[in-house]
């Protein structure tokens, strides 16, 4: 089984105050995220909800180091991320972050196996390590908390897109990040695949992973313990989900 991450710390995971993205094309300013607060802290679910143009990708984005603010401050697991330059934002997406993206984002060609292992790459090249023991038993340990042991050696683009989604979340777990964001991970799934994606990011979230995700449907949104609502750019509404849907149970009404 995957490593169950070390939720000891009392101190918030996420502190954003202010939170706000322009970007500028000449003399055109086009303000993505307008202002966002929050606090996020360790073992949430969080669903982030809004209408399209509304800044939720932008947020997570920000949230993530993909993007880097241009107002506001920003604070995750204690730090300043503003003190933080290009190298060692790059160093905390690869090993204190997982992505899964609505688009899977997996090598076709290359086996779920290689696909997986692809976070534990940057020690390899950087550090010159060879493939250990331990980062072998993290991808074994991170497929079979997918229920996809028996996939390891298939070939990406063979499987179906429930699969791949799930092998996108074994890749965000082989790192034992300290987050997991995911990108309206079931957009691109059938109901049924995506009741059983939504199925894992519960059962990760009760063993204490924090999970933050994007989406525009309110059923998926509702798999989470809190739903955050953007509208125009502004975090308008941050509130606990109230009769939360559990995806275990919905796939045995089916």
């Amino acid at each position: 089984m995957t490593e169950k991450p070390d939720n000891t710390s009392t101190k918030p995971l996420i502190v954003c105050k202010d939170l706000g993205k322009t970007f500028y094309t000449g003399d055109i300013e086009t303000h993505a995220l307008r202002s966002a607060s929050c606090t996020i802290d360790r073992g949430e679910f969080v669903s982030i909800m809004g209408p399209s143009g509304s800044g939720k990708s932008t947020f997570m984005h920000l949230l993530s180091f993909l993007e880097e603010p241009t107002k506001g401050s920003y604070h995750f697991d204690g730090r300043d991320i503003s003190t933080f330059d290009g190298s060692t934002l790059a160093k905390l997406r690869n090993q204190e972050i997982g992505f899964i993206f609505q688009a899977f984002n997996l090598l076709s060609r290359l086996s779920v196996w290689d696909n997986v292992e692809l976070p534990l790459l940057y020690d390899f090249y950087t550090k010159g390590l060879n493939r250990s023991k331990e980062h072998k038993q993290r991808i074994k340990d991170a497929l079979e908390s997918v229920g996809l042991s028996h996939r390891a050696d298939y070939k990406a683009q063979y499987l179906s897109g429930g699969e791949k989604q799930r092998v996108a979340i074994a890749r965000a777990l082989v790192n034992n990040p300290k987050i997991i964001f995911a990108d309206e991970p079931t957009g691109n799934l059938d109901s049924k695949a995506g009741l059983g994606v939504m199925q894992i990011l519960q059962e990760l979230s009760e063993k204490g992973h924090t999970i933050i995700m994007v989406t525009h449907e309110h059923s998926t949104a509702m798999h989470a313990t809190r739903i955050i609502g953007l509208k125009d750019g502004i975090l308008e509404t941050d509130e606990p989900v109230e009769n939360r849907l559990f995806a275990k149970d919905e796939q045995e009404l089916k």
